[in-house]
């Protein structure tokens, strides 16, 4: 009866442990896939130079600029704004969003003499006369066309999502050290209140698969029901953007899962191993020796 109870307790601390491990190493995966997918600046940007964000952006800001009224012809606007212009300011945006730089301003002079200096010059060369009211019109023309720049080269919620970033990364790293160390010592217990290592083994192969399945269900769902695809953003450039960095980053989530799938099935043999080496040193045991059978 004693026997009996002392193994339905170790049952149910096995149980409990392999289930605390599995949420422990869920932790882990999801924080790692995290720190890489999209609280990463290169892959961000990388999913934004996918969906060709800077070029698109680009030419957005370019027809908004040549639509504006004022009576300027549209030809001025040419090469004022371009892709790599865009590149730099967005990452340096993004950089001084994730890196926690609450100073960095995006600067607007070079642009706001830019346009002037193509204002000024048509002007001269075609003999037109800058009355102040004239030149006070051109200023808020220039006003409006940094305006449309700096909306477009601002990433939406950037500012929010790297503050998020922030408090994630701080975190982060203790955290791993934390998890692993609880992992280690759960392992260790396992193994110590468990005669039979295999089983001890097999419980651990139970967590490693539990922590898959709980990195997999969720991305596997947002996959399928592809809600993100019916979130309106506009322009078109922008929803590409979100949906590739959606995607991906469920996608990576789901390569976690299929590791620590890999990581439980590797351990199969090892069980199969520890079983059989356990059972012949319990035969070996049981048994008399040679030299007791020869006296």
């Amino acid at each position: 009866m004693k026997r009996k109870t002392q193994h339905i307790l170790r049952l149910i601390i096995s149980s409990f442990i392999a289930f605390i491990m599995a949420l422990l190493l869920f932790l882990l995966a999801a924080g790692s896939c995290l720190s890489v997918t999209i609280f990463n600046q290169d892959f961000v940007l990388k999913r934004l130079e996918k969906a060709n964000y800077y070029q698109k952006s680009a030419d957005t800001i370019l027809d908004q600029m040549k639509s504006l009224p004022g009576g300027v012809p549209a030809e001025i606007y040419d090469g004022v704004i371009d892709a790599d212009l865009v590149y730099k300011d967005i990452v340096n945006g993004v950089t001084a969003a994730f890196t926690g730089d609450s100073s960095y301003r995006l600067d607007l002079q070079p642009l706001k003499e830019d346009l002037m200096s193509r204002f000024t010059t048509y002007a001269a060369e075609n003999e037109l006369v800058i009355s102040d009211e004239s030149a006070e019109s051109l200023q808020t023309l220039v006003d409006t066309c940094t305006k449309l720049y700096r909306d477009q080269v601002t990433i939406p919620f950037v500012d929010t999502f790297g503050q998020i970033r922030m408090l994630f990364f701080k975190g982060y790293t203790i955290g791993i050290v934390v998890i692993v160390l609880l992992c280690a010592l759960l392992i260790l217990f396992l193994l110590s209140i468990r005669r039979f290592k295999h089983r001890a083994v097999r419980y651990l192969v139970y967590s490693l698969s539990g922590a898959a399945l709980m990195m997999s269900v969720f991305p596997i769902y947002i996959l399928m029901e592809r809600a993100y695809e019916r979130i309106h953003l506009s322009p078109q450039y922008v929803y590409d953007a979100f949906v590739d960095l959606v995607s991906s980053s469920m996608s990576a989530m789901l390569v976690g899962g299929a590791i620590l799938l890999a990581l439980a099935l590797a351990l199969l043999p090892l069980i199969h191993l520890l079983k059989k080496t356990g059972g012949q040193r319990k035969r070996s045991s049981s048994s008399p020796s040679g030299s007791q059978l020869k006296s």
